[in-house]
């Protein structure tokens, strides 16, 4: 604290914000709560979550936020895709277009039924801060809209046992660390463990375009597939994405030759250490002319 505090207050400081691979969302198990097995209701859990909120109490603004699996920078990136901004009227719109009516229980709660059925949904995750702040974020947003929302913290030793690995969970809150290829965290041969699909979700459009774009080898032929491919998951919602974190790091303002803009671990940052450089000097140079 002390040493941040120290850096705040020096104005010879530089701030150096690097993507990391990886992002985190909420994924969707339709095959254990079958209210998740509906578009609308998805969409409508999306529209109701407050991103900038998270970013700010979450990660103290260390991150951005993101609308589909491929990130700035990778192959396929689709900066136009369709985004679920925070919206709590259009929430509660597809809500009730889907049949849950908007009602009030015994304690004067805002709850959504369907006939008998109450609108419940478990919001897993794994004991770290980071993620049991946004937990209790969404929770609250979910339950404006009146989706009753129960929360599950996990411990780290048993996330992957008895969690990820029987994907025993409504909507697991997790992050990802990606790579070029989205084949492995959305074909349906990776539904099951030890697969990464952890939306656990079998689309045959999205199964052909990946399947495609593994044997293309032209990278704008490969580029049109995934922004195919995330058109799709826009539309379908199978998960949520929130953020994508990011490191940052300050330097003194007179050090230059820093180009780094995306990092796998925060030591990457000095990969190029060799390129960094705060002074110049003036050489002379001549050649000789035949």
């Amino acid at each position: 604290k002390e040493y941040q505090e120290k850096v705040e207050k020096n104005k010879n400081i530089r701030y150096y914000s690097l993507s990391l691979p990886q992002y985190t969302a909420i994924f969707f198990n339709t095959k254990r709560n079958d209210a998740l097995g509906n578009t609308s209701l998805r969409q409508a859990l999306a529209y109701a979550i407050d991103r900038q909120l998270i970013l700010q109490d979450s990660l103290d603004q260390k991150g951005v936020i993101i609308n589909g699996p491929i990130l700035p920078g990778f192959i396929g990136y689709h900066p136009d895709i369709k985004k679920y901004t925070y919206d709590l009227d259009n929430a509660s719109k597809l809500l009730t277009e889907a049949g849950w009516k908007e009602e009030t229980d015994a304690n004067g709660n805002k709850i959504r039924k369907k006939g008998d059925e109450i609108l419940n949904i478990t919001l897993t995750t794994v004991e770290k801060v980071e993620y049991t702040k946004a937990v209790e974020i969404i929770k609250q947003n979910w339950q404006a809209i009146g989706v009753t929302t129960n929360i599950e913290i996990i411990g780290k030793d048993r996330i992957k046992s008895d969690i990820i690995e029987p994907r025993n969970y409504d909507a697991l809150l997790f992050g990802e660390i990606i790579k070029s290829d989205p084949y492995p965290f959305w074909h349906s041969s990776q539904i099951e463990s030890p697969g990464a699909n952890l939306a656990i979700w079998a689309n045959k459009d999205v199964n052909k375009v990946l399947e495609e774009a593994r044997s293309l080898e032209d990278p704008e032929q490969v580029n049109k597939k995934y922004i195919h491919f995330q058109n799709i998951i826009s539309q379908y919602v199978p998960a949520i994405f929130l953020y994508n974190p990011t490191h940052t790091y300050p330097t003194d303002i007179d050090l230059k030759g820093i180009t780094a803009t995306r990092i796998s671990v925060p030591a990457d940052r000095f990969n190029r250490i060799s390129d960094w450089y705060i002074k110049t000097k003036r050489k002379f140079s001549w050649s000789i002319k035949e």
